[in-house]
């Protein structure tokens, strides 16, 4: 019986410990338990259908944890009874004395919507709902809506001194604040880590204050050259794939089959020597002996396309609402870097050497990604940015077709249609029918 009891009790402790978590893309988790959380994890636990499991979430992913709490029947039937009799008399005090009860029993959910209907019945009771709401805001920690809410008090009422001064006292601290958190990423940034530059970014997005985000904007121009939303763009242009060796350059992994090394060693049935029977035959003996061979998956390379990016090298995770123009335009402006980069390497190197068209593939697929990133950000391209991605493409098909004839280690004769002079030529002009689609661009490279 003591043992039913315990569980009983230790049911209901998990129940009043629930939490509701919101994330970012819409889910919301109602009866979850937060059991760590600092500035980059959120872990928490779960139960879905009867199962316990743990959840470990970036905290870039949630927008809101909003902690429960369980009531007791006589606080609950308290409130139901205080909520029916302000409902009953409909006016502004009944609902402020409402909201003044519910904050002394820590109710702050339902003093916030009993202080709200008091303003909205009589507007005469603002500036006290108002100060009722601040100070409860205050105590929660909450300090961005608590500003929010003074700033229009102390319009509304210029001659509120105490209001004045006290978002004085939270304007300074928000200012401290915003210039620790920017010089902090850039600190970050530098010493190069990216990720935790990028949460430190975006907990300056959720203040949602354009005071404090022009603030913000003023302190990283000065540090680094670029406001909020750009250098989080920079942030994510500049996070690394995991998966990537960092010992080579981005996009590039060791070879899984022979581990970087660029052979492998297989055994071979060897001859060595012959053996006389009793009946007087001759047979051969063989044993197996290592023979060192070229690697066939990196044909001696040592390394191999990144298989978890696809040779771009890139991690720039999900991209908010916020930092999306900018995005848009350092993927578009890297990606006429990279353009620039890639064509000269084609004119300037020898395309028939493998390195060299194993290189052209890998900076092939990242000007691709770059490209398929800025359309997916703008809403719509121009025309002319339409005409240049398409000839672009075309452009990058032809170039990406003779590299891959090379890489695949195909004979000189094989490329008679991928004229190296013909299709430098083509890169110089950068001309190309793109009516056609890639393929026919491909087909047009001959053309005088």
């Amino acid at each position: 019986m003591r043992w039913i009891a315990l569980t009983i009790w230790l049911a209901v402790a998990v129940v009043g410990r629930a939490d509701r978590v919101e994330l970012i893309d819409g889910r919301v988790f109602d009866d979850a338990e937060v059991l760590e959380r600092d500035e980059r994890w959120l872990v928490i636990e779960i139960e879905q259908d009867g199962i316990r499991s743990t959840l470990r979430l970036p905290a870039e992913s949630v927008r809101h944890v909003e902690p429960s709490r369980r009531l007791s029947d006589e606080t609950a039937a308290a409130l139901e009874e205080r909520r029916a009799a302000a409902a009953a008399e409909d006016t502004g005090d009944a609902y402020y004395a409402l909201g003044q009860w519910c904050r002394l029993e820590g109710l702050d959910a339902e003093a916030t919507e009993a202080f709200r209907k008091a303003i909205d019945l009589d507007p005469t009771l603002y500036r006290e709902a108002t100060n009722a709401l601040i100070a409860m805001l205050l105590d929660a920690q909450q300090i961005d809506e608590a500003r929010v809410l003074l700033r229009e008090l102390v319009r509304r009422h210029p001659d509120d001194y105490e209001a004045a001064i006290r978002l004085g006292e939270l304007e300074q601290r928000s200012d401290r604040r915003v210039v620790t958190l920017a010089g902090l990423a850039v600190q970050r940034y530098r010493q190069r880590r990216y990720h935790e530059s990028l949460s430190t970014l975006q907990r300056l997005v959720r203040l949602r204050d354009p005071t404090l985000l022009r603030r913000a904007d003023q302190v990283l121009r000065a540090r680094s050259g670029r406001d909020l939303a750009a250098f989080m763009a920079e942030c994510r242009m500049a996070r690394r794939c995991p998966a990537c060796s960092e010992e080579l350059r981005r996009g590039l992994a060791f070879c899984p089959v022979c581990g970087g090394k660029g052979t492998i060693t297989r055994h071979v049935r060897k001859q060595t020597g012959e053996r006389k029977m009793p009946d007087g035959k001759t047979v051969p003996v063989f044993t197996r002996v290592p023979v060192e061979q070229t690697c066939p998956r990196c044909k001696g390379f040592t390394y191999v396309i990144c298989p978890a990016c696809e040779g771009v090298g890139h991690d720039v995770g999900q991209v908010g609402k916020f930092e999306r123009t900018a995005m848009a335009t350092l993927a578009r402006h890297t990606a006429d870097i990279y353009w620039r980069r890639l064509r000269d390497f084609a004119i300037d190197e020898n395309l028939l050497h493998p390195i060299n068209a194993e290189m052209v593939l890998v900076e092939t697929r990242r000007l691709r990604w770059l490209m398929r990133l800025h359309r997916t950000l703008v809403d719509e391209l121009t025309p002319d940015q339409g005409r240049e991605s398409d000839r672009r493409d075309a452009l990058l098909a032809a170039l990406e077709t003779a590299a891959r004839q090379v890489y695949d280690a195909r004979t000189l004769e094989d490329l008679s249609a991928w004229d190296q002079q013909q299709l430098q030529r083509l890169l110089i002009n950068e001309e190309i029918d793109v009516s056609a689609g890639a393929g026919g661009g491909a087909s047009d490279a001959r053309r005088p």
